[in-house]
Order: C-alpha cells, then sequence, then structure tokens
C-alpha cells in the first residue's frame, strides 16, 4: 500500500509538473502571439505613416508646381502689359506725327483727345495689372497658409510617433 500511495503520490506530481510546464508553455506561446501582433500592428502604423507623409509631400509638390506656374503666368501678363503699353506709346507717337500736318487749331483739339485716350488707356491697363497682382498675392498668401498647415501637421506627426515610440518601449519593458 505505501507503493501504490507513494507511486500515485509521484504520478500526481509528475502529472502537476506536466501541467505546469504545458500551462507555462501555452502562456510563452500567447505572450510570442501578442509580440508578434504588436509588431505588425507597429509595422502597419509606419506603413500608413509613410502613406501620409508620401501624400503630404505629393501635395507641398503639387502646390510648389502650382506657385510656380502662376508666377510665370504673372510674369507673363506683366510683359504682355508692358507690350501693350509700348505699342500703345508707338500708337501715340505716329498719331502725333500726323496731327503735326493738319491745322494748328485741330491739331490743339486732336492733342487734347489724344492724351485723354492714353491716359485713360494706361489707368484701365494699370488697374487691370493692379487687379491681377492682387488676385496673384492672395492665391499664393493662400498656398502659404496651406504649406504652414503641412507643416504643423508634419511635426504633429513626428510627435505622435516618438510618443508611439515611447509607449512601445514602456509595453515591451
Amino acid at each position: 500500500q505505501k507503493m501504490q500511495a507513494y507511486h500515485r503520490f509521484r504520478e500526481e506530481n509528475e502529472k502537476g509538473l506536466e501541467r505546469k510546464k504545458e500551462l507555462k508553455q501555452r502562456e510563452r506561446d500567447e505572450d510570442e502571439k501578442l509580440f508578434q501582433l504588436q509588431i505588425e500592428m507597429a509595422e502597419k502604423q509606419e506603413r500608413m505613416r509613410q502613406e501620409r507623409e508620401a501624400e503630404r509631400q505629393a501635395k507641398v509638390k503639387a502646390t510648389e508646381r502650382i506657385a510656380g506656374e502662376l508666377n510665370n503666368r504673372a510674369q507673363e501678363l506683366e510683359r504682355q502689359i508692358e507690350d501693350r503699353v509700348r505699342v500703345a506709346q508707338a500708337q501715340h507717337e505716329q498719331r502725333e506725327r500726323e496731327k503735326e500736318r493738319h491745322k494748328a487749331e485741330r491739331k490743339a483739339k486732336m492733342d487734347r483727345d489724344c492724351t485723354n485716350y492714353i491716359q485713360e488707356q494706361i489707368k484701365q491697363q494699370e488697374a487691370a495689372k493692379e487687379r491681377e497682382r492682387e488676385a496673384d498675392r492672395r492665391l499664393l498668401q493662400q498656398m502659404q497658409r496651406e504649406a504652414e498647415l503641412n507643416e504643423h501637421e508634419k511635426a504633429a506627426m513626428r510627435r505622435a510617433k516618438k510618443e508611439r515610440e515611447r509607449q512601445g518601449r514602456a509595453t515591451l519593458d
């Protein structure tokens, strides 16, 4: 009987030890699965962050390209206006030469008419030029505000990444 009791006691101890080993192995397996899941989540978050950063970079590049195109357009418009002014001045000079051949009293009247016409044209052209400059200036300011907003978003994303890394290290510890 003592031998049987001793064998039962040993078998129960061995079974208990085996259950403890199995439990520890299950815990290790679960810990490994959890660790792998955390790694996968971190990798997914990093991919998402990289995708957002790529989108942001594309937006910044597009904004810069548009700003360059608008600047080129403004320069072209300025050249066109200058050309128009030169043409208007050339036309004025031609009219002045023609007027000199007319009678003195008609010449004085035509000089006044032509001068008024040119001043009005120049005023209109300069007013149009100023409106275009103002529109371009407003658009450039809007684009600069958007670029600054993109920079703020980038800084926030860097702070969030550092916080996630810190939390990840704290979790691993």
